[in-house]
Protein backbone atom coordinates (compact mmCIF):
# COMPACT_ATOMS: atom_id res chain seq x y z
CA UNK A 1 0.00 0.00 0.00
CA UNK A 2 1.24 3.32 -0.73
CA UNK A 3 0.51 6.66 1.33
CA UNK A 4 0.85 9.73 -0.42
CA UNK A 5 1.58 13.04 2.49
CA UNK A 6 -1.63 14.95 3.82
CA UNK A 7 -1.10 18.56 3.23
CA UNK A 8 -3.40 21.01 4.75
CA UNK A 9 -3.10 24.52 3.82
CA UNK A 10 -4.67 27.65 4.58
CA UNK A 11 -4.81 29.67 1.22
CA UNK A 12 -3.92 34.09 0.75
CA UNK A 13 -4.74 34.74 -2.85
CA UNK A 14 -1.47 37.03 -4.11
CA UNK A 15 -2.57 37.62 -8.04
CA UNK A 16 -5.59 36.22 -10.74
CA UNK A 17 -6.85 37.11 -14.16
CA UNK A 18 -8.60 35.66 -16.59
CA UNK A 19 -7.84 35.11 -20.38
CA UNK A 20 -9.75 33.15 -22.93
CA UNK A 21 -7.05 31.23 -24.89
CA UNK A 22 -7.82 29.00 -28.25
CA UNK A 23 -5.61 25.65 -27.97
CA UNK A 24 -4.50 24.84 -31.47
CA UNK A 25 -5.02 21.13 -30.96
CA UNK A 26 -8.61 21.45 -31.10
CA UNK A 27 -9.27 24.88 -31.76
CA UNK A 28 -11.68 25.27 -28.35
CA UNK A 29 -11.24 27.90 -26.32
CA UNK A 30 -10.06 27.69 -23.22
CA UNK A 31 -10.26 29.89 -19.91
CA UNK A 32 -7.01 30.54 -17.76
CA UNK A 33 -5.95 32.19 -14.64
CA UNK A 34 -3.07 33.39 -13.54
CA UNK A 35 -2.06 32.59 -9.44
CA UNK A 36 1.35 33.92 -8.58
CA UNK A 37 3.48 33.13 -11.51
CA UNK A 38 1.48 29.84 -12.83
CA UNK A 39 -1.29 29.63 -15.28
CA UNK A 40 -3.73 27.47 -14.91
CA UNK A 41 -6.95 26.24 -17.27
CA UNK A 42 -9.74 27.74 -14.84
CA UNK A 43 -11.75 24.77 -16.03
CA UNK A 44 -11.72 20.97 -16.41
CA UNK A 45 -10.38 18.95 -19.26
CA UNK A 46 -12.98 17.86 -21.72
CA UNK A 47 -11.22 16.21 -24.32
CA UNK A 48 -11.20 12.86 -25.99
CA UNK A 49 -8.16 12.84 -28.09
CA UNK A 50 -4.60 12.60 -27.53
CA UNK A 51 -2.48 15.51 -28.40
CA UNK A 52 -1.54 13.79 -31.81
CA UNK A 53 -4.67 13.27 -32.64
CA UNK A 54 -5.85 9.73 -31.60
CA UNK A 55 -9.03 9.32 -29.91
CA UNK A 56 -9.38 7.94 -26.38
CA UNK A 57 -12.31 5.29 -25.73
CA UNK A 58 -15.08 6.16 -23.56
CA UNK A 59 -16.26 4.15 -20.92
CA UNK A 60 -19.77 4.11 -20.64
CA UNK A 61 -20.52 0.94 -18.47
CA UNK A 62 -18.90 -0.59 -15.00
CA UNK A 63 -17.58 -3.02 -17.13
CA UNK A 64 -16.29 -1.30 -20.11
CA UNK A 65 -14.58 1.25 -17.33
CA UNK A 66 -13.32 -1.75 -15.36
CA UNK A 67 -11.73 -3.70 -18.57
CA UNK A 68 -10.02 -0.57 -19.87
CA UNK A 69 -7.76 -0.50 -16.70
CA UNK A 70 -7.36 -4.24 -16.26
CA UNK A 71 -5.82 -4.02 -19.92
CA UNK A 72 -4.09 -0.46 -19.16
CA UNK A 73 -6.16 1.13 -22.07
CA UNK A 74 -6.95 5.03 -21.75
CA UNK A 75 -10.57 5.90 -21.25
CA UNK A 76 -12.45 8.36 -19.74
CA UNK A 77 -16.33 9.26 -19.19
CA UNK A 78 -18.84 11.66 -17.82
CA UNK A 79 -20.42 11.19 -14.37
CA UNK A 80 -22.61 9.20 -14.44
CA UNK A 81 -22.41 9.02 -18.28
CA UNK A 82 -24.34 12.25 -18.61
CA UNK A 83 -22.79 14.17 -21.37
CA UNK A 84 -24.69 17.32 -19.29
CA UNK A 85 -22.20 16.65 -16.72
CA UNK A 86 -19.67 17.04 -19.07
CA UNK A 87 -20.28 20.05 -19.83
CA UNK A 88 -20.29 21.29 -16.39
CA UNK A 89 -17.55 19.07 -14.92
CA UNK A 90 -15.65 17.84 -17.80
CA UNK A 91 -14.38 14.24 -18.19
CA UNK A 92 -13.12 11.67 -15.84
CA UNK A 93 -9.84 10.18 -17.26
CA UNK A 94 -8.52 6.85 -15.95
CA UNK A 95 -4.91 6.99 -14.91
CA UNK A 96 -3.58 5.37 -18.49
CA UNK A 97 -5.05 8.52 -20.36
CA UNK A 98 -2.97 10.74 -17.73
CA UNK A 99 0.21 8.96 -18.22
CA UNK A 100 -0.05 8.33 -22.37
CA UNK A 101 3.26 9.17 -23.54
CA UNK A 102 1.20 10.71 -26.45
CA UNK A 103 0.13 13.21 -24.04
CA UNK A 104 -3.50 14.43 -22.69
CA UNK A 105 -3.23 17.94 -22.38
CA UNK A 106 -3.84 20.01 -25.15
CA UNK A 107 -0.83 21.73 -26.54
CA UNK A 108 1.06 24.55 -24.76
CA UNK A 109 -0.27 22.87 -21.49
CA UNK A 110 0.89 20.32 -19.40
CA UNK A 111 -0.67 17.84 -16.64
CA UNK A 112 0.78 19.41 -13.05
CA UNK A 113 3.37 17.57 -10.95
CA UNK A 114 3.13 17.26 -7.35
CA UNK A 115 5.84 20.14 -6.95
CA UNK A 116 3.81 22.41 -9.18
CA UNK A 117 0.91 21.84 -6.82
CA UNK A 118 2.94 22.21 -4.01
CA UNK A 119 4.29 25.62 -5.68
CA UNK A 120 0.29 26.79 -6.08
CA UNK A 121 0.24 26.01 -2.39
CA UNK A 122 3.03 27.94 -1.37
CA UNK A 123 2.24 30.51 -3.66
CA UNK A 124 -1.11 31.02 -1.90
CA UNK A 125 -0.46 30.35 1.48
CA UNK A 126 3.56 30.05 2.81
CA UNK A 127 2.06 28.92 6.14
CA UNK A 128 2.26 24.66 5.94
CA UNK A 129 0.57 23.89 9.23
CA UNK A 130 -2.53 26.34 9.02
CA UNK A 131 -6.48 23.98 8.63
CA UNK A 132 -7.29 26.14 5.43
CA UNK A 133 -10.86 26.04 5.47
CA UNK A 134 -10.92 30.08 4.58
CA UNK A 135 -8.51 29.66 1.86
CA UNK A 136 -10.50 26.70 -0.05
CA UNK A 137 -13.31 28.63 -0.24
CA UNK A 138 -11.31 30.87 -2.63
CA UNK A 139 -10.69 27.96 -5.01
CA UNK A 140 -14.24 26.81 -5.16
CA UNK A 141 -16.83 27.81 -7.45
CA UNK A 142 -19.86 29.97 -5.98
CA UNK A 143 -22.32 27.26 -7.17
CA UNK A 144 -22.47 23.18 -7.04
CA UNK A 145 -20.77 21.94 -3.90
CA UNK A 146 -23.73 20.84 -0.92
CA UNK A 147 -24.65 22.24 1.98
CA UNK A 148 -23.95 20.13 5.34
CA UNK A 149 -24.93 20.15 9.14
CA UNK A 150 -23.15 20.89 12.04
CA UNK A 151 -24.39 19.89 15.73
CA UNK A 152 -27.63 17.69 16.40
CA UNK A 153 -26.58 14.73 19.08
CA UNK A 154 -23.34 14.51 20.27
CA UNK A 155 -21.17 14.01 23.75
CA UNK A 156 -18.93 15.83 25.87
CA UNK A 157 -16.35 15.14 28.52
CA UNK A 158 -18.32 14.22 31.46
CA UNK A 159 -17.27 17.71 33.75
CA UNK A 160 -17.83 15.37 37.06
CA UNK A 161 -14.84 12.21 36.59
CA UNK A 162 -13.14 13.37 33.92
CA UNK A 163 -9.68 14.11 35.91
CA UNK A 164 -10.13 11.39 37.98
CA UNK A 165 -7.18 9.16 37.90
CA UNK A 166 -7.78 5.28 37.80
CA UNK A 167 -7.60 4.25 41.41
CA UNK A 168 -10.08 6.87 42.91
CA UNK A 169 -12.15 5.64 39.63
CA UNK A 170 -12.37 2.15 41.05
CA UNK A 171 -13.38 2.96 44.39
CA UNK A 172 -16.22 5.95 43.35
CA UNK A 173 -18.03 5.15 40.75
CA UNK A 174 -19.51 8.00 38.73
CA UNK A 175 -23.44 8.59 38.73
CA UNK A 176 -23.36 11.82 36.75
CA UNK A 177 -22.11 9.62 33.26
CA UNK A 178 -22.06 6.04 34.76
CA UNK A 179 -18.80 5.42 33.82
CA UNK A 180 -18.14 6.36 30.67
CA UNK A 181 -16.85 9.76 30.87
CA UNK A 182 -19.07 10.89 28.25
CA UNK A 183 -22.32 12.80 28.61
CA UNK A 184 -24.68 13.32 25.71
CA UNK A 185 -25.69 16.64 24.70
CA UNK A 186 -28.06 17.82 22.03
CA UNK A 187 -26.29 21.30 20.05
CA UNK A 188 -28.71 23.39 17.79
CA UNK A 189 -28.57 21.71 14.26
CA UNK A 190 -26.25 24.73 11.53
CA UNK A 191 -26.62 24.27 8.08
CA UNK A 192 -23.62 25.19 6.71
CA UNK A 193 -23.29 26.09 2.80
CA UNK A 194 -20.60 24.35 0.88
CA UNK A 195 -19.92 26.71 -2.14
CA UNK A 196 -16.91 29.04 -1.96
CA UNK A 197 -16.49 32.61 -3.10
CA UNK A 198 -13.97 31.56 -5.80
CA UNK A 199 -12.14 34.62 -5.67
CA UNK A 200 -9.23 33.02 -6.67
CA UNK A 201 -10.64 32.60 -10.24
CA UNK A 202 -9.61 28.70 -9.71
CA UNK A 203 -13.47 27.65 -10.10
CA UNK A 204 -12.86 24.64 -8.28
CA UNK A 205 -15.87 22.41 -9.22
CA UNK A 206 -17.55 19.49 -6.94
CA UNK A 207 -16.72 17.12 -10.46
CA UNK A 208 -17.16 14.07 -7.72
CA UNK A 209 -15.01 10.88 -9.65
CA UNK A 210 -15.86 7.35 -10.42
CA UNK A 211 -14.87 4.47 -7.92
CA UNK A 212 -12.67 1.29 -7.86
CA UNK A 213 -15.58 -0.60 -8.52
CA UNK A 214 -16.92 1.44 -11.62
CA UNK A 215 -19.46 3.54 -9.68
CA UNK A 216 -19.86 6.86 -9.37
CA UNK A 217 -19.20 8.65 -6.32
CA UNK A 218 -18.82 12.36 -4.48
CA UNK A 219 -20.78 14.75 -7.02
CA UNK A 220 -21.11 17.96 -4.77
CA UNK A 221 -18.95 16.86 -2.50
CA UNK A 222 -15.51 16.59 -3.77
CA UNK A 223 -13.25 17.77 -6.64
CA UNK A 224 -10.29 15.47 -7.38
CA UNK A 225 -7.73 15.73 -9.77
CA UNK A 226 -4.73 13.87 -11.16
CA UNK A 227 -1.59 14.65 -11.37
CA UNK A 228 1.51 14.19 -14.19
CA UNK A 229 2.69 11.46 -11.61
CA UNK A 230 -0.74 9.62 -11.75
CA UNK A 231 -1.40 10.77 -7.65
CA UNK A 232 -4.39 12.69 -6.52
CA UNK A 233 -4.61 16.24 -5.12
CA UNK A 234 -8.15 16.36 -3.53
CA UNK A 235 -10.37 19.39 -2.57
CA UNK A 236 -12.98 17.68 0.01
CA UNK A 237 -16.24 19.02 1.74
CA UNK A 238 -16.07 17.09 5.25
CA UNK A 239 -19.41 16.96 6.65
CA UNK A 240 -17.84 15.04 9.99
CA UNK A 241 -15.43 17.72 10.77
CA UNK A 242 -16.89 20.66 9.19
CA UNK A 243 -14.09 21.73 7.46
CA UNK A 244 -12.82 21.78 4.41
CA UNK A 245 -8.71 20.20 3.71
CA UNK A 246 -6.50 19.62 0.70
CA UNK A 247 -5.28 15.90 0.91
CA UNK A 248 -2.86 13.46 -1.43
CA UNK A 249 -4.07 10.47 -0.47
CA UNK A 250 -5.04 6.89 -2.12
CA UNK A 251 -4.42 3.27 -2.06
CA UNK A 252 -1.68 2.06 -4.44
CA UNK A 253 -4.03 -1.04 -4.74
CA UNK A 254 -6.78 0.11 -6.03
CA UNK A 255 -5.83 4.05 -7.45
CA UNK A 256 -5.64 2.77 -11.21
CA UNK A 257 -9.55 1.61 -11.05
CA UNK A 258 -10.44 5.58 -10.19
CA UNK A 259 -11.64 8.12 -12.82
CA UNK A 260 -10.89 11.56 -12.02
CA UNK A 261 -10.33 15.26 -13.21
CA UNK A 262 -7.60 16.54 -14.97
CA UNK A 263 -6.49 20.18 -14.69
CA UNK A 264 -3.99 21.42 -16.88
CA UNK A 265 -0.98 24.21 -16.73
CA UNK A 266 0.14 26.36 -19.12
CA UNK A 267 4.00 25.52 -20.02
Amino acid sequence: MKKISIFLVSFILLTSWQVIYKNPTTSKEIKEVKIGNQIWMAENLNIDQFRNGDSISEAKTAEEWLNAVKEGKPAWCYYNNSSANGLKYGKLYNIYAVTDSRGLAPVGYHIPDDDEWYSLKRTLDSNDYIFGKKAIKKLKSTTGWKSYESGGPGYKVCPNCSNWNNEYRRKVPCHYCKDTRKVRTIDPIIKHSGNGNNSSGFTALPAGSRRFDGKFDELGTSATWWTGQGDQIHIYLNPFANEYFFTNDMNFDTQNFYGFSVRCIKD
